[in-house]
């Protein structure tokens, strides 16, 4: 079954909250093998990730 969402890069959004201790973590993220982003459905883990 072929879902387009889920192979679909999603877009920006101009409205989300700014985070910024958050985006200051992310650009440390190159110099880690791996990166979790943990919260219940609806916090915002993929809009984070786009503006990380």
């Amino acid at each position: 079954m072929w879902i387009p969402s889920k192979l679909t890069r999603p877009g920006r959004l101009h409205n989300a909250i700014v985070r910024p201790r958050v985006l200051e973590l992310l650009q440390q993220a190159p110099f880690y093998k791996l990166v979790l982003f943990r919260s219940p459905a609806g916090y915002g883990k993929t809009t984070m990730q786009l503006n990380g």
